[in-house]
């Protein structure tokens, strides 16, 4: 009788614990959109290059003609002397709203493109500023008038949501909505910590007032992530479909560089501990369950099953509900935003993602910190 009650207590923690880690899966919270406003601010659109002429090509030119109503220009700071870059904006042709300016060939010991965002800035003519990239593409008109309307009030931040092209790897879309969906539920609910998407909003007067990225002027990664934490006080996620954007789908070397790079930016991130807390909880809870519900079941079937009956019938419950409403849960959020993933791969890129995150941990343990900075002096 004390051993079924021994039995019955490990089971019914067991679900417990399967339960916390349901209810922990980023995938089943709903982000809060947060009101938003009718007003729309000046503002300027500032997009870094250095090799990308084909996707400014393609995609300036939709920014360029955003039905938005209120002024607004493009800056594009490009790098001197690429002719790639200067002859894909010569074919893009003069226009109104657009302005060119370059980042001086002479710099040393500083980031250049932190260095280009930084001269962007000030040539801005308006206060608010957004940064974005060429390989973010806008899905309609009236994309920049639904991301700018959170631009208001006490706001000093505002992430934008990005999704992959449908062509890229299932499990690169998978983790680069898990890091977005991660990065704004924080945001919406504390202090920036890291940006969602190479695109985001903030003020000029605050970023010049902070000495733009100060401290953080040196490294070689990090943009987006830097103005999160640094100027991210009062942030704002701007998830309402309309105001989605289309990111193409980055190359393995890129993929790789900056997953590297976020290890060596998350360091230096104000309340790093406060944001994986839930990711680690949620794994700890995850892998738990599984260990703890294949170890019930051996029990059941190396032992006198009649004696471990209870501990595995309850742990097979506990590993079938875990990975059935977690896998629910994700495909009906992916759907939601038009992501197309085999529901039978999710619970594999659910259980991956400690590894992979591990992967990248031992990446970055292996390189020397002066390949994360300008200054190798």
């Amino acid at each position: 009788m004390e051993l079924i009650t021994y039995q019955l207590a490990l089971g019914f923690l067991l679900l417990l614990v399967a339960f916390i880690a349901i209810g922990l899966n980023i995938f089943n919270r709903r982000i809060k959109t947060n009101p938003q406003s009718t007003r729309t601010h000046p503002l300027s659109l500032i997009i870094t290059i250095r090799d990308e002429a084909e996707l400014l090509e393609s995609n300036l030119p939709l920014w360029l003609n955003q039905d938005y109503d209120n002024d607004y220009e493009v800056i594009v700071v490009a790098e001197k002397g690429r002719n790639e870059t200067d002859n894909a904006i010569k074919r893009i042709g003069e226009h109104p709203k657009l302005y060119v300016t370059f980042v001086p060939q002479s710099s040393k010991y500083i980031c250049r493109k932190k260095l280009a965002i930084t001269l962007g800035v000030k040539a801005a003519q308006n206060e608010w500023i957004v940064l974005t990239e060429p390989s973010i593409m806008p899905t309609s008109a009236g994309t920049l008038k639904a991301f700018a309307s959170y631009c208001n009030g006490a706001t000093s931040c505002v992430m934008g949501f990005t999704k992959f092209e449908p062509e890229a790897p299932m499990f690169w879309q998978y983790e680069h909505t898990l890091t977005a969906l991660s990065a704004g539920n924080y945001a919406n609910n504390h202090q920036g910590h890291r940006a969602s998407a190479p695109l985001i909003a903030f003020r000029k007067s605050q970023f010049l007032e902070g000495n733009g990225y100060g401290e953080y002027q040196q490294y070689l990664c990090g943009e987006y992530d830097f103005i999160a934490a640094k100027y991210g006080s009062e942030t704002r996620f701007a998830f309402t479909p309309s105001a989605w954007c289309i990111e193409a789908t980055p190359s393995l070397s890129k993929w790789t560089s900056d997953h590297v790079g976020y290890q060596e930016t998350r360091r230096h991130l104000r309340g790093k501990a406060a944001y994986r807390w839930r990711f680690y909880t949620e794994q700890l809870c995850l892998h738990g369950t599984v260990i703890t519900s294949l170890a019930g079941l051996v029990c059941g079937l190396v032992f006198s099953f009649p004696t471990f009956v209870g501990l595995s019938a309850i742990s097979l419950v506990a590993l079938a509900a875990m990975f059935v409403f977690r896998t629910l849960h994700t495909h009906r959020c992916l759907k939601s935003l038009d992501i197309v993933i085999k529901w039978w791969k999710i619970p594999f890129y659910d259980l991956s993602m400690m590894w992979v995150l591990w992967k990248w941990k031992m990446k970055h343990s292996d390189m020397n910190a002066s390949e994360f900075t300008s200054h190798k002096g």
